[in-house]
This record gives structure tokens, sequence and C-alpha cells, in this order.
């Protein structure tokens, strides 16, 4: 049954905390002359809500199985990263030891230019 269902008097019945009362209201508002077409409303009302519990409980599981592809994704760009935070950081010190070499071959021209510069 919907939950918020209105009485007489308009006000909305608490259906999900009170149970009963939404019930009575239910047989209230679909009573007809005899107790054979009250069932039969009743059966007709039951089996809808029946439905609208079938339709919520599908939404779920492809809600259950986006978020699980979704997972394997958020694994995947998480592999990803870790990856590429690992080729960053030796590529980095990759860089470091070339420039390192550079400056030592440098270091060791001007030491060569300076002594050229000397003897001539």
């Amino acid at each position: 049954f919907e939950l918020g269902h209105r009485d007489a008097q308009n006000e909305t019945l608490d259906c999900e905390n009170r149970p009963c009362m939404c019930i009575m209201f239910m047989l209230r508002s679909c009573m007809s002359d005899n107790v054979q077409s009250v069932t039969l409303e009743v059966l007709k009302r039951l089996q809808s809500d029946m439905s609208v519990v079938k339709q919520s409980v599908a939404i779920l599981e492809q809600l259950q199985s986006d978020m699980s592809d979704v997972k394997g994704r958020l694994d995947g760009l998480e592999d990803s990263a870790k990856t590429q935070r690992r080729d960053s950081a030796a590529m980095l010190v990759m860089m470091r030891g070339t420039v390192g070499v550079f400056n030592d071959r440098v270091t060791a021209l001007e030491f060569d230019v300076a002594t050229l510069k000397e003897h001539s």
C-alpha cells in the first residue's frame, strides 16, 4: 500500500509506523455494498502493491549490478594511478641521475677549458 494515505478528515496517515490504521483506511476507502466486492478490491490493491514491490526489487538489483561495475572501474583506476605514481618516481630518479652525470661532464669540461686557457 502507498505511504501517506489521507483519511476522511484529509489528514495524512503514517502507514509505515501504524500499518493497522493504514489497512483499516484501505478497507474503508474501498468498501462497497458486499463483502465479496470488498475482498476483491483488497486483493486487487494487494496485487498492484506487490507489482510495485517487484519493480522496486528489480531496480535495486540493477543498482547493485551497476555499483559492482563502478567498483571494478574504480579498482582499475586505482591500479592505474599506482602504476603512474611508480613510473613518475622512477622517471624522476633517472632524470636526477642524468642531470648529475651532465653536471659532472660540464664541470670536467670547464676544468679542461680553464686548463687550456692557462697553457695558451
